[in-house]
């Protein structure tokens, strides 16, 4: 009982001094000049250093036991300081697959891209090796059916778009469609 008393004494006595100091010594650092507030910092700075190096002493210093217990207090915090270094090796990992995900996706689309403009290249190249060539023009066209020649001649004059524009020239441009049909098809008995 009497000892219970004397350390709750103690504990006021040591919490009444701490209050004292904070009000009495105690600057906040906002009233603090800036080579002060650095000072301050610094000294901080070296306990929480000094804090963490005992700590750190603690946890990575190995008690070898006699018994068979694996779970005394010594190899308990070897485990939870590797636990830490881990979880920190996983997040990074995480990180980096993320990372690595997007410059994936990115590289797949890039390279959709690449691909369509290289099939849009060849098709221009295609259309314009047989637009140069007279030869395969006229080849074409002796294979071709009269319907056929009609149509590409009709799309040849731009006569389609006219038909789809004016409606009152409707009637002449399907009957000079119908012309242009009977003329290849007299032109294709004949050449049989």
């Amino acid at each position: 009982m009497a000892r219970r008393n004397r350390n709750r004494k103690m504990l006021q006595f040591c919490l009444e001094k701490k209050v004292n100091w904070k009000r009495n010594i105690y600057v906040p650092t906002t009233m603090l000049k800036p080579a002060q507030l650095k000072v301050r910092r610094s000294e901080i700075l070296q306990r929480v250093n000094k804090h963490y190096q005992k700590k750190n002493q603690k946890d990575s210093t190995h008690i070898p036991s006699d018994s068979n217990t694996a779970n005394s207090p010594a190899d308990v915090m070897v485990q939870k300081g590797l636990i830490k270094k881990y979880r920190r090796s996983l997040r990074q990992a995480y990180i980096n697959n993320e990372e690595l995900r997007h410059k994936n996706q990115n590289l797949v689309t890039a390279n959709k891209i690449l691909q369509k403009r290289i099939e849009r290249i060849r098709k221009q190249q295609a259309r314009k090796e047989i637009e140069s060539s007279d030869t395969e023009k006229e080849s074409e066209l002796t294979m071709m059916t009269p319907r056929s020649k009609t149509k590409n001649e009709m799309k040849n004059l731009e006569l389609n778009r006219l038909l789809l524009e004016n409606t009152k020239v409707r009637r002449t441009l399907i009957e000079s469609r119908r012309k242009f049909l009977l003329t290849n098809t007299v032109l294709s008995e004949l050449k049989d």
